[in-house]
């Protein structure tokens, strides 16, 4: 037996996702080679019921389609000896995520624009054009003035080579 075979007979362990009558979303644990998750598919394709599977590498993810209800497509896929279910880990706060999703954001307006351009100067010069907008509307003294004082405080807490 070649180490290929012997990594496809491997028990892969996922979490279910979600799961209704003829459908289940299993998450890889990790991350996998496309050759080793085509195996794990075909494997699981010729399970009694199964009428089709789907890898998907780049979410790390399988689709498996059958003539099951949910209950029993869930134990089935349990009992296989394909895959081992794990419990989920627990979700991180919101305001955690949405802090580390402007920070990654943030990173990479700097890294495509050469370190000259940030999450700050974007948002900046966004409202400077919505400032302009509202000035050739006629509304100087509302909209446009809070418009130019927020994009003003937001050049002014920039990184000083990004203004």
């Amino acid at each position: 037996m070649t180490e290929a075979q012997g990594t496809s007979a491997e028990i892969a362990r996922v979490h279910l996702a979600h799961a209704t009558d003829g459908r289940a979303r299993l998450r890889l644990t990790g991350r996998i080679s496309p050759e080793h998750l085509a195996g794990l598919c075909e494997r699981l394709a010729h399970l009694p019921g199964v009428t089709r599977c789907l890898g998907r590498p780049n979410t790390g993810s399988l689709i498996v389609e059958a003539r099951l209800k949910k209950a029993e497509l869930t134990a089935m896929l349990k009992e296989s000896g394909i895959v081992e279910f794990v419990p989920h880990g627990a979700m991180p706060p919101m305001g955690l995520a949405l802090r580390f999703g402007l920070l990654r954001t943030d990173q990479e307006i700097a890294s495509r624009s050469g370190g000259q351009f940030s999450l700050h100067t974007a948002f900046a010069t966004i409202l400077l054009i919505g400032a302009a907008v509202q000035l050739a509307r006629g509304r100087i003294a509302g909209p446009a003035l809070t418009l130019l004082f927020n994009a003003l405080s937001l050049l002014e807490t920039a990184d000083p080579k990004e203004r």
